[in-house]
């Protein structure tokens, strides 16, 4: 039996663990084991805006209460990130294999850097994956990226709050939501999707630079593109591949796609698992 390197894997903005459960199935089956974390203020270690469950609620208090975590630089998530890392290789004793999906490409491309000792593979999920100084934001806000509305789901102004906000809870928001991250899984399975999601993501996981000057390089790196994404377009996807291998020509990134929208890891994660395990050996 072939020991394959164990996965970490990493979820994005205002989603958590609980979005890899159906991947991690798929995953088992092809003798992979895979542990899904959460990032600071996102799944089980999210810090909820008091206004969010208060009643009668009010929206305008929603959009205007600060970020209980508005504070949480993208260097401590990466961190954070970076010490799972060490500590599944060591119990392992084996090089760990780093998945991340959209905005937590930049948390683990600058996890990548602070633990390159322990890893063996990257490997992009249509995802957001600044290098050499350069910020999420800058992609998020990129003429590639022209058609996606994400920006449109956020309430009040980040700036003041320390965060982006999205209120998932939002009746009024719930196709939307659906049509920017998962329109190709049937309604009642976006609605569960939407029960889990956190409202705020820190303002540094979009703002602060991620610095990859030194052993980020030496990393085998992959990206998976989903073309029917609308969340973070194709062309976004493609400048952050081309973006990665200017900086490290050396070493071009290994690139898969897969037809699928902003969450394979619900719509297809037979196939998705597939391309993982093939891109981590």
């Amino acid at each position: 039996m072939h020991h394959y390197p164990p996965l970490v894997l990493v979820h994005g903005a205002w989603h958590g663990a609980w979005c890899w459960n159906r991947t991690q199935f798929h995953l088992a089956l092809l003798n992979r084991m895979a542990v899904a974390v959460d990032l600071p203020n996102h799944g089980l270690r999210a810090l909820f805006p008091r206004a969010q469950r208060a009643r009668p609620f009010s929206a305008e208090a929603m959009a205007a209460e600060p970020s209980r975590a508005g504070a949480i630089s993208l260097g401590e998530a990466a961190s954070f990130l970076a010490g799972q890392i060490e500590a599944l290789s060591i119990a392992t004793g084996s090089r760990v294999a780093l998945v991340a999906h959209s905005l937590g490409g930049a948390i683990a491309n600058a996890a990548a850097e602070i633990a390159a000792e322990h890893l063996s593979h990257l490997v992009h999920l249509c995802a957001i994956t600044p290098v050499d100084g350069h910020a999420a934001l800058e992609y998020r806000m990129a003429p590639e990226n022209e058609g996606s509305r994400t920006a449109s789901l956020q309430t009040g102004h980040p700036p003041e709050i320390g965060a982006a906000r999205i209120d998932a809870a939002d009746e009024a928001r719930l196709q939307d939501i659906r049509q920017i991250f998962f329109h190709d899984i049937d309604e009642d399975a976006a609605r569960a999707a939407t029960h889990f999601m956190t409202p705020d993501v820190p303002l540094g996981f979009l703002r602060d630079p991620v610095i990859t000057t030194g052993r980020f390089a030496a990393i085998p790196r992959a990206y998976i593109v989903c073309t029917q994404d609308n969340a973070l377009r194709e062309p976004a996807q493609r400048r952050c591949i081309a973006d990665m291998d200017r900086a490290y020509p050396d070493a071009p990134t290994r690139v898969s796609t897969l037809a699928s929208s902003h969450s394979p890891f619900f719509s297809c994660p037979d196939r998705l698992a597939a391309l993982i395990d093939m891109h981590s050996k």
